[in-house]
């Protein structure tokens, strides 16, 4: 049996905040270089949504390039059959030149306002395009100032570690070795909470209710005693001070 029980059990108690805060900590900057890849990755999303869109805009310039040259041509077929007006000497075939030139007016007239509608779409990716491009701006500078607090705060937890490793390591001289046996082989099979608080004949670990006379035994401090429910160690706490 350990001696000075209650001084045991609350070393175990600060033994184990210490390490949980350690286990925290070592996770929150295990999680550093996922959290810059996703900033990155932000980054790099917004950029290829302007590729696709810079992509869809020379498409589109370019299909309205071949437009406008199909209305240069049908213009250039109209002004040539107008001038072929002149020189016709039969009806018939004064009425078929101008019946070309009705198809191709008509022709044209869908060709233009196919340009009309390139050019506003145009305008429409361009926007889009602007907008995206802002956006881009303002992504890079909150990203810029994350990542740069992902940094700081790695940096600060791994400073706090070392602290916390001393603390650790100074605590671990003041307690018994048949008490630290006990904690760290519960430890290895429930995890991070090994020791907790009994209250009202229930473990404050499982929540289960123990046998009144396991209970009356942890308000004695005769010898540390464990759940007989979920196996942690228990503990009662008649004091809110504990000792140093």
């Amino acid at each position: 049996m350990p001696k000075n029980l209650k001084e045991q059990i609350d070393r175990l108690i600060k033994l184990q905040d210490i390490e949980i805060n350690i286990f925290n900590i070592k996770t929150e900057i295990e999680k550093a270089p996922e959290r810059l890849a996703s900033l990155d990755a932000s980054i790099k999303t917004r950029e290829e949504e302007i590729e696709k869109e810079s992509s869809l805009l020379d498409e589109l310039i370019r299909q309205l390039r071949g437009y406008e040259n199909e209305s240069k041509d049908n213009v250039s077929k109209i002004k040539k059959s107008n001038e072929r007006l002149a020189s016709i000497k039969t009806n018939k075939e004064y009425q078929a030149v101008l019946k070309e030139i009705d198809d191709l007016n008509s022709i044209n007239l869908k060709v233009e306002d196919k340009i009309l509608e390139y050019l506003e779409q145009i305008d429409d990716v361009k926007k889009q395009i602007k907008d995206r491009k802002d956006e881009l701006v303002s992504l890079s500078k909150s990203v810029l100032a994350e990542k740069e607090n992902v940094i700081k705060e790695s940096e600060a937890g791994h400073k706090t570690l070392g602290e916390l490793g001393i603390k650790r390591n100074e605590l671990l001289k003041k307690i018994e070795s048949s008490a630290l046996e006990k904690f760290n082989m519960v430890k290895s099979r429930k995890g991070q909470i090994a020791i907790v608080r009994a209250k009202d004949s229930v473990c404050l670990g499982c929540n289960m209710n123990m046998p009144p006379q396991k209970y009356n035994e942890l308000q004695r401090f005769d010898s540390l005693e464990h759940c007989p429910h979920c196996q942690r160690i228990i503990y009662w706490e008649n004091n809110k001070d504990r000792s140093e």
